[in-house]
């Protein structure tokens, strides 16, 4: 029958239980303090683009998807249906940041076909991380030397758990090699300290390097552009792209079904969208109004998206679909 308790190093098993116990839960609550304070963040110094917004929203798929649409309505790309393959069908105008140039180029190249080689083409990755490294000024994400601390907060607790497998170990040893006694039930409690522990250390790895400001910015940005909200039926033609890439940011899916459902469809839009998450889904809208696209452009350039009008869903024509526009548009 094992013993009840060694004492191992000359420390009593219970009293070492104890000790470890104690700077286990200190190092994990100093742990979690130092990385909340250091994911405060700050307002943003500027507003925040479409395409940042989206990053900030559901990642790199949700702002694949805001720029596919604001090139398509920049008249500069289409999609096959069925098939979804992307083709250029003109140069970019109102689309003209790097990302837009890295997705038209490598569209225009044949490098991505789909919406799925877009997502990995090595130069739209790298455009990406680029907007991604534009918003840690802003607040948004913590810096490098944020995150090399938030890192080196978990080294007390990798300490102790060092220690504690360590004199398991030693135990251990001893009885399997060194003809020493059975491993003493106060040392066999080191094991649920330990499994405690690293469960108390993944559960505060969890999260990403955002800030807590990302929330504060986004319900901000969001109330500025309520008016982009496709429940109240935007008028995308008199807001222009860059506002369409603001309801795709915001409102997801219901965006999309909302300005250019065909293009959407046929581009695969919506599946990528959820990829991205469920964040970028609708942002909580359970979109019902019509799907008639709602960009004069759209309408003017392509025939409503492709051959067909905006009547066919809403029972009017790209002159004069949804009662005032196409779409809800004057």
């Amino acid at each position: 029958m094992p013993q009840l308790e060694g004492d191992l190093w000359g420390v009593p098993d219970y009293a070492f239980l104890k000790v470890a116990a104690i700077l286990g839960g200190l190092s994990v609550v100093v742990a979690v303090v130092v990385r909340f304070r250091l994911r405060r963040g700050h307002p943003p110094t500027r507003p925040l683009h479409p395409y940042e917004v989206a990053y900030l929203t559901g990642g790199g798929r949700h702002v694949i998807a805001a720029v596919l649409l604001s090139l398509r309505l920049d008249g500069a790309i289409r999609a096959d249906h069925p098939g979804g393959d992307l083709h250029v069908t003109g140069e970019r105008r109102a689309a003209n940041t790097p990302l837009d140039e890295a997705v038209h180029e490598a569209v225009r190249r044949r490098e991505a076909r789909t919406v799925a080689a877009v997502a990995a083409n090595e130069t739209v990755k790298e455009a990406i991380k680029a907007l991604r490294d534009g918003l840690v000024p802003q607040g948004m994400f913590m810096d490098e030397r944020h995150r090399r601390l938030a890192r080196l907060t978990a080294v007390p607790l990798w300490l102790v758990l060092g220690v504690s497998m360590a004199r398991l170990a030693w135990y251990m040893a001893d009885n399997m090699w060194f003809d020493g006694p059975t491993v003493p039930f106060g040392g066999v409690m080191i094991v649920p300290l330990v499994m405690v522990l690293l469960i108390a250390f993944a559960l505060m790895q969890g999260g990403t390097d955002k800030t807590r400001a990302v929330k504060a910015a986004l319900k901000d940005t969001r109330q500025r552009h309520g008016h982009l909200d496709p429940r109240v039926f935007p008028a995308w033609s008199t807001y222009g792209t860059p506002a369409a890439a603001m309801g795709v940011a915001l409102f997801g899916t219901a965006a999309l079904m909302s300005i250019d459902p065909m293009f959407s469809q046929a581009a695969g839009l919506g599946r990528l969208m959820q990829m991205a998450g469920a964040a970028s889904s609708s942002g909580g809208i359970g979109y019902s109004g019509p799907s008639c696209s709602s960009s004069a452009s759209v309408c003017s350039s392509s025939g409503c998206s492709g051959g067909s009008s905006c009547g066919s869903s809403c029972g009017s024509s790209c002159g004069s679909g949804c009662g005032s526009g196409c779409g809800g548009g004057s």
